[in-house]
């Protein structure tokens, strides 16, 4: 098992912006800034934590993350490059992109609000 270490703030690495927790409770996603990547951590049933995978995030500077309310995609806010990822959520949890996305602005925070009818 690791531990947070994985997540170090590090000039090689970058420094952890957001992280969000699969529904299912079994990986963390991280978004990486400066190193521009999205870390995919496997928690085990104490809590410890595992290295799955590191891809690149599809942009600059990733912020905020959110994971889909069906538990299917994971999306990027990368703020330097003013665009919103998409990713789709392997059965093991890694991630794959899915292209597509949105640009404009410096998108920081990524959220879904279910059942909301009006806002």
């Amino acid at each position: 098992a690791g531990s947070a270490a994985l997540l170090a703030d590090d000039p090689g690495t970058g420094a952890p912006a957001d992280i969000v927790i699969h529904p299912q409770g079994k990986q963390l996603y991280v978004s990486m800034r400066g190193a521009n990547t999205i870390t995919v951590l496997d928690v085990d049933a104490e809590g410890g934590l595992t290295l799955r995978q590191s891809l690149p995030c599809a942009g600059v500077n990733p912020r905020g993350l959110t994971i889909a309310p069906d538990g299917r995609f994971v999306f990027a806010a990368n703020v330097e490059s003013g665009n919103l990822a998409a990713f789709r959520i392997g059965a093991d949890g890694t991630l794959q992109a899915a292209g597509g996305g949105a640009r404009g602005g410096r998108p920081g925070i990524v959220r879904f609000f279910c059942g909301v009818s009006r806002l």
